[in-house]
C-alpha cells in the first residue's frame, strides 16, 4: 500500500489549502491510460472506483492502476524555499 512521509503531507495540506478546497479533500493520483505516467491532481472528493488511504491527517486516492503500481511506494516531498516538489521512493 502507499504510504507518504510527513514532509508530503505538509505539501498536500498546503496544497489544499491555498485551492480553498473543503475538507474531505484529498491529493488523487491515477495513471494516464495511453501514457501510463503517474498524473497528481487535487480533488474535492474520491471517485467510486477509488482507493481513499488517509495519514498524517491528509487524504490520498488512488484510482485502482495507481493502486497496484504504487503498492509498495512512498511519497516524498522536498521543499526547498518556495518550491515544493514531491518523488517516489521503495
Amino acid at each position: 500500500m502507499l504510504t507518504w512521509t510527513s514532509n508530503a503531507a505538509v505539501v498536500i495540506r498546503s496544497l489544499i489549502g491555498d485551492s480553498g478546497l473543503s475538507e474531505g479533500s484529498g491529493l488523487r493520483l491515477v495513471i494516464h491510460p495511453q501514457s501510463r505516467s503517474l498524473v497528481m491532481s487535487l480533488a474535492p472528493g474520491p471517485t467510486s472506483h477509488d482507493d481513499v488511504l488517509t495519514r498524517h491527517g491528509v487524504r490520498v486516492f488512488l484510482d485502482p492502476a495507481a493502486a497496484a503500481r504504487l503498492r509498495e511506494q512512498t511519497l516524498d516531498a522536498r521543499i526547498t524555499g518556495d518550491e515544493q516538489r514531491f518523488f517516489l521512493t521503495t
